[in-house]
């Protein structure tokens, strides 16, 4: 019976060593370092988006596989909760995305559960899930104006105002969301316009002053995709008699530029001492057009100030302003930011390789230097340009992390005035040839030169764990954040710099034509010369080396049938040039007539006119030049050239022998009777044919105008008065 008994809680305890073990090999990827993580995702959607931007995450090392590109995955290999209607697709041969039947939900919290058993069959990883937050509904009219249609009539106008919100209005679908009434009386929305990502502009109108004040109401109420907006502004549209100012703003702080709208048209005058703004002893700058005032300040001008109009202001009919009138306005700081001043990414040098930014409001600015290695250059092509900034750790990593006060870099004060600066790269890190550097240059909250009196973000804490990492939620967090500078969530990746460099003095120009033919040329990008001795290799998508040659005196390489050729890396010494031979990479050609002429077993011809366009009537001079490469056709072999008109009758079909070294020459009468348009011209050797499209149009004569002047009323045959002629040719623009 103890025999058993020990039997017993033996089976007992390798029962619960193999759940252990199994549960061991079952662990979820949230578990496990972040060295795990990335051999298997390298990224995925960031943790806020727009309810229209793209759900993606991307794999790594799986083989290639181009059928299954665009095609739907398993639905047991990926979910989304909560559920949207949609499929999840294969974009590239490491990407998926998310292909949603219509756009997501705003304010709402997603997670997306990957099942990495279906892509990796060796991986002891079950299950990895992110998360991200859409944002909530922006709906918000506002920048309301009254302008004048015309200059003659002061009593007809435009009214026009501005949304921002993250919707996507058309003209088609702005009255399910906004309407605009007057005194009641609904009006019809016009001139619905994109200006920027978030911002729509339309007008109302035309609306016609009566003699009595009327009142313009701009309300929205509505409930779209599990968020709501209501809201309701007005503004008023003055009676005939009056005369006054409607609306005054702020357009553009850094400017110092005030718009001002009146009722009526102004009168041509001098407005200095007529508009003055309290506690302000600095130049003014006065630009009217119509009943629009603009109003240009030192830029230097900042917070709450009174705009005053004095009432001796008169409008274009000697009315002065019905009485003195006085506007609140607040003259914002200039919010901190930076730009870059220069693109592209090849950098020619000699020492020194500089890289140009501008910077205002900032007193501090976080330099980072992203290095995407030599020997790594091809599997960075392989899904992303050479401009693209990418933060692939398997290509590259960080190289150097640097902060630096801009009064290091220029003495000058960027207060409200965009400063130009300039770093040179050398100084901050080595830089290996053939290697491309990924600039980053950031700010955070404590490098800006920006006052946050009167906000209390005391109890708000930066949740990033550096100034280049992903934005991430922080308690108190509301989407007004994204544009203020006194929270974390303004200072995001959107407003820093990333520009990808490569310091080199080699220019690449690759040209592909057909039968697989490709032409390489290197140019010294400081002289514009040539270069011989480049070393110019051809490598297959599998970046395996297939064709390798120098450069000629020209420049240039040739690589005859190579299907298979996906990328081209050049070397001169210490210089580099890289080129993706990726269809949609390429320069277009639609603006340029390229189709140029083929060759028929080494035969070609070429149909040419001595003008461009004939009229009815005059004899076409038509040339033909033969193109034998292998001397196949005899020099008395006829040329046959048929001509017809723009309705397809024939009009000259004539064999010629003669010619002068494969030059034959063919003249083409036409009558004046005959039809205007396009005309074709065919010639023929053997079964090879070459046409031509001619222009044949009825040109109107040159011109003269003619002015005959008279010294009296009445003309006197007797008298035997000379007259004077004037004569000009009407010839148009010089």
């Amino acid at each position: 019976m103890k025999k058993q008994h020990i039997q017993f809680k033996t089976i007992i305890y390798f029962l619960s060593l193999i759940l252990i073990l199994n549960a061991c090999k079952q662990k979820s990827i949230e578990t496990v370092s972040t060295q795990e993580v990335s051999n298997y995702i390298t990224s995925h959607t960031s943790s806020q988006i727009e309810p229209s931007d793209e759900v993606f995450f991307r794999l790594s090392n799986l083989k290639y596989d181009q059928y299954k590109i665009g095609t739907e995955l398993q639905s047991d290999a990926v979910s989304i909760s909560p559920k949207v209607k949609g499929k999840f697709i294969w974009k590239d041969n490491q990407k998926v995305v998310l292909v949603p039947d219509e756009p997501l939900s705003f304010d709402q919290l997603y997670e997306v559960k990957i099942d990495l058993g279906s892509f990796f069959k060796d991986t002891q990883l079950k299950d990895y899930t992110f998360k991200f937050n859409t944002d909530r509904l922006i709906f918000d009219p506002y920048n309301f104006k009254l302008n004048q249609l015309s200059s003659q009539d002061s009593d007809e106008l435009e009214f026009s105002a501005d949304i921002y919100s993250n919707l996507n209005l058309t003209q088609e679908n702005i009255h399910k969301y906004i309407d605009v009434e007057v005194e009641g009386k609904n009006q019809e929305i016009k001139n619905l316009v994109l200006r920027s990502p978030s911002i729509f502009h339309f007008t109302v109108g035309p609306l016609l002053k009566n003699d009595k004040e009327q009142v313009i109401v701009v309300k929205h109420d509505f409930k779209e995709r599990n968020s709501e907006s209501k809201g309701e502004r007005s503004t008023k549209i003055p009676s005939k008699k009056d005369f006054v100012v409607i609306s005054s703003e702020i357009i553009d702080n850094q400017k110092g530029h005030i718009q001002v709208v009146f009722s009526n048209g102004l009168k041509k005058q001098q407005f200095d001492g007529l508009i003055k703004i309290d506690n302000y002893s600095g130049q003014y700058k006065f630009t009217a057009k119509n009943n629009q005032l603009d109003i240009y300040v030192d830029n230097t001008i900042q917070g709450k100030h009174t705009l005053t109009f004095n009432s001796a202001i008169l409008d274009k009919n000697n009315n002065p302003l019905k009485a003195q009138q006085e506007f609140n306005l607040v003259f914002k700081q200039t919010m901190p930011q930076i730009k870059a001043v220069s693109s592209g990414t090849i950098v020619p040098f000699e020492k020194e390789v500089i890289f140009p930014f501008e910077a205002i409001s900032l007193d501090t600015v976080e330099i980072e230097i992203f290095k995407i290695f030599e020997n790594n250059i091809l599997d960075f092509l392989r899904y992303s340009k050479l401009s693209d900034a990418s933060s692939d750790g398997f290509i590259g990593r960080v190289i150097h992390n640097q902060k630096i006060a801009l009064k290091n870099i220029s003495k000058k004060s960027n207060k409200n005035t965009w400063v130009r600066y300039a770093l040179d790269l050398h100084r901050l890190t080595t830089l290996e040839p053939g290697a491309v550097y990924q600039v980053r240059i950031g700010f955070k909250k404590s490098y800006a030169n920006f006052d946050c009196k009167g906000k209390d973000v005391s109890e708000i804490n930066d949740t990033k764990q550096s100034t280049f990492s992903h934005f991430r939620y922080y308690n108190g967090y509301s989407y007004e954040h994204n544009d203020d500078p006194c929270y974390p969530a303004y200072y995001r990746r959107n407003r820093f710099i990333y520009r990808n460099l490569l310091a080199s003095n080699l220019g690449l120009i690759v040209k592909e034509a057909k039968n697989d033919h490709i032409k390489v040329f290197a140019t010294d990008l400081k002289s514009g010369s040539t270069v011989q001795g480049v070393t110019i290799k051809l490598f297959d998508k599998q970046q395996q080396l297939i064709a390798e040659k120098k450069t000629d005196g020209q420049g240039m390489v040739d690589f005859i049938d190579k299907p298979s050729g996906l990328y081209v890396v050049a070397k001169n010494a210490k210089n580099y040039a890289y080129v993706a031979l990726k269809n949609n990479l390429s320069n277009s050609m639609s603006p340029f007539e390229i189709s140029g002429t083929s060759h028929q077993n080494g035969i070609a011809g070429y149909l040419y006119g001595e003008r461009g366009v004939w009229r009815p009537g005059d004899t076409l001079h038509l040339s033909y030049m033969l193109y034998d490469k292998k001397n196949t056709i005899a020099s008395s072999h006829p040329v046959n050239l048929v001509v017809s008109d723009s309705k397809g009758k024939t009009k000259f079909n004539f064999s010629e022998t003669e010619n002068s070294d494969g030059l034959y020459v063919f003249h083409v009468p036409t009558n004046t009777s005959d039809p205007t348009g396009q005309w074709s011209a065919t010639a023929r050797i053997g079964n090879h044919t070459t046409s031509k499209r001619l222009k044949v149009e009825t040109i109107k004569p040159n011109r003269i105008k003619v002015d005959m002047e008279f010294p009296n009323d009445e003309i006197d045959v007797s008298n035997n008065e000379a007259f004077k002629l004037v004569a000009s040719w009407l010839h148009g623009a010089p």
